[in-house]
């Protein structure tokens, strides 16, 4: 996996590459039909871009007009699969008391 092609805990792969290269605006209907077999790979295991989409070929011409809205769709579709241990936080566990909180 390289790094280049991970965002927020998802690594789209080869996918990422085919995105640059692609003239848009481009509708999620031909993404499906034409890259809808590349998987992305998130925290708890591995999708392909046609069951990310898949509920978007119900709406009427979602197209769009870059790489980067392809990828932010993504994100949002895969949603909390993406997430590895729920409710996780590495910042620690000081509470602090209303108290206590500087002015």
């Amino acid at each position: 996996m390289s790094n280049n092609n991970r965002e927020q805990g998802i690594d789209y792969g080869q996918l990422n590459e085919k995105l640059e290269q692609l003239d848009y605006p481009i509708s999620a209907e031909t993404l499906i039909d034409e890259y809808g077999e590349y998987g992305i790979d998130h925290q708890n295991g591995t999708k392909t871009l046609q069951e990310v989409f898949d509920p978007l070929t119900e709406s009427d011409g979602q197209t769009f007009d870059s790489a980067d809205q392809v990828r932010q769709m993504i994100l949002n579709m895969i949603g909390s699969d993406a997430v590895g241990r729920k409710g996780y936080s590495d910042r620690g566990s000081e509470h602090v008391d209303d108290e206590e909180k500087s002015l």
